[in-house]
């Protein structure tokens, strides 16, 4: 007994005649009758009472009737649930992130995800963390890999944030400079040094006009805003100074300039950030597992208009 034929049987008795359920499964009338004694000789009953004028089930066809019927609603019911799987391992997802980031692996986490999931499509748009904010909100990116996240201000949507990596804020010196002996240096002793201005929109930028306003300092800041490649020349060739991480130094800094810890520490953590609904697609759902699950699957902190006014 094949599924066709069940199918065959149950158009038979849904419209008690075989022209019109010949339509309906797309065979000619004397095909569809033929399929019928097939499956009846099969099962070796009379699923159907057939008369010049109609067609009636039987007691068997009537039983038959409600276990196929049963049958084919499963089958139904199993056909829809891989089709959702099979859509789930397709698709789209536009990804945000901020200049530097391979600096701290997560480029890794992407890598892992397409190998599991090869049929997904990513796009990624670089900008910095409080762009990658207003994204998010605008609905051009799905997610955003961005620092100091906690000092983000969303405007119309609570976000969900899951810190990924964590380091901490040290200052880029040159070789010859009186800081590149030290174990550590303080915030207050950079008060006297030129330091290279990050970017405006820049995570560190919130990091760095935190600190002054909790400890009363003032920073002689630059106005430069060149890439992170320029500050590393410029800070080797004595021409200033550049905060920045262990971790991203250690990734992209250059060979005549030191990183040295700044007192007091400064956490600087990596967070993936997205729209916290419950109406969030499959794929975005699946991506944020996958690097929650890689990066140990960290506790979200909520993000909200209200908790930061």
């Amino acid at each position: 007994m094949e599924i066709f034929q069940i199918e065959y049987a149950l158009a038979v008795a849904k419209y008690h005649n075989f022209s019109r359920a010949a339509e309906e499964v797309h065979l000619t009338r004397s095909a569809l009758s033929q399929q019928i004694r097939k499956l009846e000789r099969e099962l070796g009953v009379d699923l159907f009472r057939r008369s010049t004028r109609s067609v009636e089930l039987t007691d068997a066809g009537m039983e038959f009737v409600k276990i196929a019927s049963g049958i084919t609603g499963e089958l139904e019911g199993l056909k829809n649930t891989m089709h959702e799987y099979a859509c789930s391992e397709r698709g789209q997802i536009a990804v945000g992130h901020f200049p530097g980031m391979e600096g701290f692996g997560i480029p890794d986490c992407f890598v892992s995800f397409q190998k599991t999931f090869r049929n997904v499509e990513i796009s990624y748009t670089e900008a910095e963390c409080q762009q990658l904010v207003a994204l998010i909100e605008q609905g051009e990116i799905d997610v955003a890999f961005l620092t100091a996240a906690d000092k983000m201000l969303p405007k119309g949507v609570v976000l969900e944030a899951y810190p990924m990596v964590t380091d901490f804020l040290g200052v880029e010196v040159s070789r010859a400079h009186p800081f590149a002996a030290r174990e550590a240096v303080s915030w207050k002793e950079l008060q006297g040094e030129r330091l290279l201005a990050p970017p405006m929109m820049s995570g560190i930028a919130l990091d760095i006009e935190e600190i002054c306003r909790k400890n009363h300092l003032k920073l002689n800041i630059s106005t430069s805003n060149s890439s992170n490649s320029t500050y590393h020349y410029m800070v080797a060739g004595d021409l200033g100074i550049y905060i920045m991480t262990k971790t991203a130094w250690d990734h992209e800094g250059n060979k005549g300039t030191v990183c040295i810890p700044l007192e007091p520490r400064v956490q600087r953590t990596v967070s993936l950030v997205l729209p916290l609904s419950e109406k969030r697609s499959q794929m975005v759902a699946k991506f944020t597992a996958f690097c929650v699950a890689w990066a140990g699957n960290p506790k979200p902190v909520l993000l909200s208009p209200k908790a930061n006014l």
